[in-house]
């Protein structure tokens, strides 16, 4: 039903359990997640406002991916997936000797398996152990700070390397529709990739979806054209150009398509009517 929260649907309030840390970093991110879903709201209507009327989005966008990418890592059906994408080395990490107590804390607190643990993790598909890494990286996402930044976690890093210095180029289209609506996958978003590109495609409301592509300018200038990936990358803009495409109906089917193959169990609509062609 469109009037509950996709939140709601994904997410479980015993599957963060850092109560078990301390109880501060518990309440961390309580009021980290919080304030995700209150800011995801207010950027995704500023979005789609300006795409009404017809004036520059990229700042809305950027922040809209930010979120997006952030709620992949927190979405349990995503923990492999999660685990895959942040290759850091849990038992060697550099954390903060303020934080280091916490965050060894994490592994050790479930070692005495707890039936709910075990339940999440038959849920999940996933080991005991890969559920207390999910937990790490979590920490280490949104918990530890860049050294001299206050308030600007390991996340908010990735973002800016993701959009800050032009070495991979990124292409951003936001789909919209007037009388359709697409399917939502309990991951949250598709992804799919070769060996010059990257997707991601997330829901915006129940009538958009934006594409996000990263490029690897190193493969696409030295392997498949032969140029030096440097002179390449000084052509390319530094800053990234939203487009959107209104009712593209062939773009739709292929999404809804695509969010049915890279679903873990289930997908949502807004409407009973799929569009698939």
């Amino acid at each position: 039903p469109s009037e509950i929260k996709i939140s709601d649907n994904l997410m479980r309030t015993d599957l963060y359990s850092f109560k078990m840390v301390n109880e501060k970093v518990s309440k961390n991110f309580e009021d980290f997640f919080w304030k995700y879903e209150n800011d995801i709201e207010k950027y995704t209507l500023s979005l789609m406002s300006k795409i009404k009327c017809g004036v520059g989005f990229a700042e809305e966008i950027k922040n809209v991916i930010a979120l997006k990418l952030l709620n992949t890592f927190r979405n349990p059906y995503c923990i492999k997936k999660t685990l895959d994408t942040i290759k850091i080395p849990l038992d060697k990490v550099a954390v903060p000797e303020s934080l280091k107590g916490d965050y060894e804390k994490i592994g050790n607190a479930n070692k005495v398996m707890t039936e709910n643990s075990k339940a999440l993790a038959v849920e999940y598909k996933v080991s005991i152990a890969e559920y207390n890494d999910w937990l790490k990286v979590l920490f280490l996402l949104l918990v530890v700070e860049e050294e001299g930044k206050e308030g600007f976690n390991v996340h908010d890093k990735l973002v800016d390397r993701l959009f800050g210095d032009g070495s991979q180029p990124s292409m951003i289209t936001v789909y919209h529709y007037t009388n359709k609506h697409m399917l939502l996958s309990d991951r949250g978003f598709v992804f799919s990739e070769n060996e010059s590109c990257s997707e991601w495609k997330f829901n915006l409301c129940a009538s958009a979806f934006v594409s996000f592509t990263l490029c690897d300018v190193e493969h696409i200038a030295r392997k498949e054209c032969g140029y030096d990936a440097q002179a390449i990358s000084q052509l390319l803009p530094l800053d990234f150009f939203p487009d959107q495409i209104s009712d593209d109906f062939a773009q739709l089917s292929r999404y809804n398509k695509s969010v049915v193959d890279f679903s873990f169990s289930q997908v949502f609509c807004k409407s009973k009517n799929v569009y698939i062609r």
